[in-house]
């Protein structure tokens, strides 16, 4: 399945449930699909997937990840971050749901 997160900034990216699920674990969200964040409570989630980013890094630095197929969690991540940016900036909300239910 897809997941979808969107912002009223206009903004919105989709990815595969599984990245969706590590992204909203890593912002210490429930992982409940549908789900939102008020624009109050983005700036405490970008801190928290951004700290959790740094440590998957060293992780990922740690075991030496030479294989260019891999692709970096700072990578996948990096699409919901500039929307959680995005979303502070204008000081909205974001929610995410399955990408079907939002057609």
């Amino acid at each position: 399945m897809l997941i979808r997160f969107s912002s009223k900034t206009g903004s919105s990216i989709t990815m595969h449930q599984k990245q969706a699920d590590m992204m909203l674990e890593m912002m210490k969200r429930s992982g409940k699909i549908p789900g939102a964040l008020k624009a109050e409570d983005v700036p405490a989630a970008l801190d928290a997937l951004e700290a959790a980013i740094l440590i998957e890094k060293e992780k990922e630095s740690a075991t030496n990840m030479d294989d260019d197929d891999i692709i970096s969690i700072g990578t996948r991540a990096y699409p919901l971050l500039q929307l959680l940016k995005q979303a502070i900036k204008d000081e909205e909300f974001l929610m995410w749901d399955y990408e079907d239910k939002l057609v």
